[in-house]
């Protein structure tokens, strides 16, 4: 292997010059070899600028905006649903819409499931709360009005295509009250994360999801929609059990937990599965006040009301009567409630 330096590079450039011109065939107006190593001075220094012009800042930055604008362009497709176009009238059957109907039912199993068990917690938190029963159903009574309140207004994600953003955020705040009610020790905690985060999280996404599931259909939307209701009576036997069965044996902070795990993994499904087939529409006023002035919606309206104000206080307090103090009478109590409940939401 020969090296050779930058000196002898030159010195052999310079003398090939030469013999360029000596030779018999060269013209007399040939260039000296000066200027020749001037002239692959310059083509060197043009390619460098040119290279460096790709490397400079300005260029950089374009390419920066480029990617960032494709990232937005994919993370506008999979999250909102502003790339739908004409879609197809409601399948109305067909493994799609009932996927959607599962995935619905797994919503109203999280969230109002877990709302309609508080009677539960109700009878442990009496046992081991220095409050009084009235004040700790305070908890429950701030989870249940949240829930409802907030959806009110979170079915409005739905109608401007952000279904996907609203139900991670509403099951990522329920999950983290979940999770930080297994080390709540006192009544405000609980208060914060059981009836606060839970309850906000819930509205945030259940509202959403049950308008998403009417979407996909036409002639069985009221069927399809009662079935998914019917994980609301589902949630309402199976937490107390779980909680029964649990909490002589692991603890409350563990019981709690284990609950969070079944909700994370149920919430997971309904993220991976549940979409929307509608693009963005606007949506009519938060509230329609000349609805209220039909007799028969204003009399249905103030008749639920009255009837959903009934359901609850016996949810919080049949669980715990006098001279009873054991969860496990709390859970009997609560699965008796709600079995006879599921086969009318079948109908």
């Amino acid at each position: 292997m020969v090296f050779q330096t930058h000196h002898d590079h030159d010195f052999e450039t310079e003398k090939h010059i030469g013999d360029v011109r000596q030779s018999p065939g060269s013209s007399k107006s040939s260039v000296s070899p000066r200027e020749s190593l001037d002239g692959i001075e310059r083509a060197s220094t043009q390619d460098g600028a040119t290279y460096d012009d790709d490397k400079s800042p300005n260029g950089a930055s374009l390419e920066l905006k480029r990617t960032v604008s494709r990232a937005g362009n994919v993370l506008e497709r999979v999250f909102t649903t502003r790339s739908i176009v004409d879609p197809p009238p409601p399948p109305d059957g067909g493994w799609q819409a009932w996927s959607q109907v599962a995935c619905g039912w797994l919503v109203i199993f999280t969230t109002w499931g877990w709302v309609n068990s508080y009677g539960a917690f109700q009878t442990y938190y009496s046992l081991h709360l220095n409050e009084s029963a009235s004040t700790i159903s305070w908890i429950g009574t701030v989870q249940n009005f949240l829930t409802f309140l907030i959806g009110a207004f979170s079915g409005r994600a739905l109608d401007a295509g952000l279904y996907l953003p609203t139900l991670i955020i509403g099951s990522v705040i329920q999950l983290v009250g979940i999770f930080l009610m297994s080390v709540s020790t006192k009544y405000w905690h609980l208060m914060l994360t059981q009836g606060v985060l839970t309850g906000l999280g819930g509205g945030i996404f259940f509202t959403p999801s049950l308008g998403l599931v009417a979407t996909y259909f036409s002639k069985r939307r009221a069927f399809a929609t009662g079935m998914a209701t019917t994980g609301n009576a589902v949630g309402g036997m199976l937490y107390p059990l779980i909680v029964k069965e649990l909490l002589p044996q692991i603890g409350f902070a563990w019981t709690t937990r284990v609950l969070g795990f079944l909700n994370l993994a149920l919430l997971c499904i309904v993220i991976a599965f549940m979409r929307p087939r509608l693009p963005p529409r606007k949506s009519g006023p938060v509230i329609d006040w000349s609805a209220f002035r039909e007799p028969t919606y204003a009399l249905y309206v103030a008749g639920l009301f009255f009837a959903i104000w009934a359901v609850y206080y016996t949810f919080y307090y049949v669980s715990a009567p006098p001279r009873i103090t054991s969860s496990r009478f709390c859970a009997h109590v609560m699965l008796h409630r709600w079995r006879p409940s599921a086969p009318r939401r079948w109908e």
